[in-house]
């Protein structure tokens, strides 16, 4: 079976004048240039929740000597596109661009966060979106049930347990968003990732971008603490359902799942991917078969298992017809023990072999494909040791290792239920 070129899923990294390290996915393929820009400030970082979230989004709103407006046009006349986010770890600035404007985007970009206006009426545009988006999210019977899961399975004073709340918009003010970023936003700290057409040129101009406003940052390095937070909650309902209400609702989503006892780079849990995609993880899956195709109680349904901010959590989760979603949960369950007791017939392991590799190489096709995985992998604490697993696995689990690692892993009785969605 194909093996992936790790040299190739590595970047290039190289040391900049000042010290500091860029990551270098390069290509000659294309005139393009992916710059991302990464603080080590996440959601957990700030008292109210959507304080970073708030921050990240309006840091390169307007600066420069530019109000938002002028900052969009100065950007859309060069062809930058720009995309923010804010997890729990981590705020990222990703910029798109042609190669032929490096040496005026850079600059620009550096100069806008090192001093960025947080503008009244910018902050109210935000928050006035982001609130109305929260409170439609709110209605949605896939929104409910993932907040809950989340909840129940870490607790509310964990990051990941922790959800925005429409109130947490009411009591920002754009005071604090600014303060938040003085104290914790830091161009001396950030993590450096170029992919595209990076050539030397292009790295000098980093360089000297970089050594400039790491002088003119006089907030410096900032050692920012990571919070402490209790231990991942156990579900204090398992094997029976919960009934969530959501007004208005004809649908019902379904969402079972649990944490799992493994760590990121164990050879048990790259088996355990195996596993998922069996269950759940593609079109072919066993829950597409039995609840999409033969019964009709959904258009999709899937599986899957993430590796998140203290700890792995797996869920099946599907939108199902209210009237089918207590049957649609118990099929859920027959194939969580279909696993447990039987072992997986070759032919299809053999399938899914081809699947989750051909799936792997599809989602490296391209260099800025290359730098998105290493971005992931790098914001989670992560290296190429799941990897080499993954492929391990992919190549050798058999069967009766999948049967007793079902056994021991998917128990229905271990599982939170939820069925979201109109009163049963």
């Amino acid at each position: 079976m194909y093996q992936p070129d790790y040299n190739m899923l590595r970047p290039d990294v190289v040391t900049l004048g000042s010290g500091r390290t860029v990551s270098l996915f390069r290509s000659e393929a294309t005139q393009l240039l992916r710059l991302d820009i990464v603080f080590p400030v996440g959601t957990m970082h700030a008292d109210n929740p959507v304080c970073t979230t708030a921050a990240a989004n309006l840091m390169a709103e307007a600066g420069a000597g530019l109000d938002s407006k002028g900052v969009a046009e100065y950007l859309d006349f060069r062809g930058v596109n720009l995309d923010r986010n804010a997890d729990i770890n981590t705020s990222t600035l990703s910029l798109y661009f042609p190669r032929r404007h490096a040496g005026e985007v850079i600059p620009f970009i550096f100069k806008l966060l090192a001093n960025p206006q947080f503008e009244k009426k910018d902050f109210d545009i935000f928050v006035n979106r982001r609130k109305a988006q929260l409170l439609t999210n709110l209605q949605k019977t896939s929104t409910v049930a993932r907040r809950y899961y989340y909840w129940q399975m870490f607790g509310s004073d964990h990051p990941q347990g922790r959800c925005a709340m429409p109130e947490d918009y009411d009591t920002l003010t754009v005071d604090s968003v600014r303060s938040f970023y003085l104290s914790h936003y830091s161009l001396s700290a950030v993590r450096l990732q170029l992919a595209g057409a990076c050539d030397d040129e292009v790295v000098e101009t980093l360089a000297q971008t970089v050594a400039a406003y790491a002088k003119e940052d006089g907030r410096g390095t900032f050692n920012i603490q990571t919070p402490q937070h209790r231990g991942a909650a156990v579900a204090t309902t398992t094997g029976t359902i919960v009934n969530l209400p959501v007004e208005g609702s004809s649908l019902a989503t379904i969402r079972i799942g649990r944490l799992l006892p493994l760590a990121w780079d164990s050879p048990q849990y790259a088996d355990f991917c195996v596993l998922n995609t069996i269950l759940g993880g593609y079109f072919g899956s066993r829950l597409m078969a039995n609840i999409r195709e033969e019964k009709g109680y959904t258009y999709g349904i899937y599986s899957q298992s993430n590796i998140v901010h203290g700890g792995l959590s797996f869920f099946a989760v599907a939108d199902v017809d209210s009237t089918h979603a207590v049957d649609a949960v118990g099929e859920v369950c027959n194939e969580l023990q279909r696993l447990r007791t039987e072992q997986v017939p070759q032919e299809e392991l053999d399938v899914v072999r081809q699947v989750m590799a051909g799936d792997f190489m599809r989602s490296i096709d391209g260099v800025f494909e290359l730098a998105e995985r290493y971005n992931a992998l790098v914001g989670k604490n992560m290296d190429e040791t799941f990897t080499h697993n993954y492929f391990h696995a992919i190549e050798t689990a058999t069967s009766a290792q999948l049967r007793s690692l079902a056994e021991q892993l998917l128990n229905p009785a271990d599982m939170l239920q939820i069925v979201a969605g109109p009163q049963l």
